[in-house]
């Protein structure tokens, strides 16, 4: 069976503090198993918390959130299936997690999303995203009966197992980065800011908003509409 898991800032679920066990985990008050139409697939929601750590031994203590988290896919069996990391608060994951989910759970494709920007919210992509933006499932994704509809589930297993996910948060992001430093403090055009803002454009643009895309298309075109307060705000809205 086809199974996806999201570990999100869910309304409707408790988190997992820094003191629960797997057994814990499995437990249903920390996870819940939604099924799909036609028993296709079903989706495995879970909240497990991380804090943002700074120190050089960050990676000691993502390694034991990790193992948690990698015995409870492991419950489910060894079938294919996609794990949905939240990039943002209050969970964090990052290259690191990408690579230690590569190895340790080899039958998982593992992905990092958040903000909205990806292709599994319903904020942009209306006619297939399974969540919407406040903790919960898109309301076009479920039937009267609560089931994830079949079409919706197989949209983003395609659209996921398909694609090339693979490439890191900083790497995807960097480009856009290095724009907003070489424009500040005002937002003056200049030689730099033209460089990455043609770079960006170059490369996958599918993860940029509408607005923000706009924008880069101004400063690159030298268009005197082009308004830095809105390239920022639209900018912030990838880390909600």
């Amino acid at each position: 069976m086809k199974r996806i898991f999201i570990n999100w800032k869910w309304m409707n679920l408790e988190s997992l503090s820094e003191d629960e066990t797997p057994d814990d985990l499995r437990k249903a008050k920390f996870h819940k198993i939604i099924p799909t139409e036609n028993q296709v697939g079903e989706i495995i929601i879970l909240n497990l918390e991380r804090e943002e750590i700074e120190f050089e031994d960050e990676y000691e203590y993502y390694e034991e959130r990790n193992q948690l988290l990698s015995e409870l896919i492991s419950c489910f069996g060894k079938h294919e299936s996609l794990l949905f990391l939240h990039r943002n608060s209050p969970h964090f994951y990052e290259e690191y997690d990408l690579k230690w989910f590569s190895r340790n759970s080899p039958n998982s494709k593992t992905i990092l999303f958040g903000g909205g920007e990806d292709k599994i919210y319903d904020l942009y992509n209306q006619e297939f995203g399974l969540l919407n933006q406040v903790g919960n499932f898109a309301s076009d994704a479920l039937n009267q009966n609560g089931e994830i509809k079949q079409q919706h589930f197989e949209k983003i297993w395609n659209c996921y197992f398909g694609e090339s996910h693979s490439i890191s948060f900083e790497e995807k992001y960097r480009p856009f980065e290095e724009l907003m430093t070489a424009l500040m403090p005002s937002g003056t055009p200049n030689s730099k800011a033209l460089e990455m803002a043609k770079t960006i454009l170059s490369q996958n643009t599918d993860w940029l908003s509408e607005p923000l895309k706009a924008q880069i298309q101004l400063l690159v075109t030298g268009n005197s509409t082009f308004d830095w307060i809105i390239l920022k705000d639209e900018w912030t809205k990838c880390f909600i």
